[in-house]
């Protein structure tokens, strides 16, 4: 399942599980997702899922929504990115495991190139 993890001290830990309808974010109480810290806006933005991607949309926020540092009005989160809301930052994470990187080469122990003499039963 993919989630938003904030990475923001003081606020770290703190998940939102994506679903497929929209979740707002924000500093009010009715959002879905509160964020009470004075950057984020009453309505900071929407988040949902569709056809297995993440998308998210400012609400005329006033400080900003933006993804990978890129100021953005809508977009769509890839795994891995971050979402930053005023002053608080998240990931997105797709709740697998990153892939293992590959292992190396095997080397094969050097060759003997010594002829061992064959005795032929006779």
């Amino acid at each position: 399942m993919a989630k938003l993890v904030v990475l923001t001290e003081g606020f770290a830990g703190a998940v939102l599980e994506l679903k497929a309808e929209r979740t707002t974010v924000g500093r009010l109480e009715d959002n879905a997702f509160r964020l009470a810290e004075a950057s984020v806006s009453g309505h900071h933005c929407e988040v949902w899922l569709d056809s297995g991607q993440v998308h998210v949309k400012d609400l005329n926020s006033t400080n900003g929504t933006f993804v990978n540092n890129q100021q953005v009005k809508e977009a769509i989160l890839k795994p891995g990115e971050t979402l930053r809301l005023g002053q608080i930052e998240l990931r997105l994470e797709n709740g697998t495991p990153p892939p293992l990187p590959p292992l190396p080469p095997r080397r094969l122990p050097p060759r003997n190139n010594r002829r061992t003499p064959c005795r032929l039963a006779g």
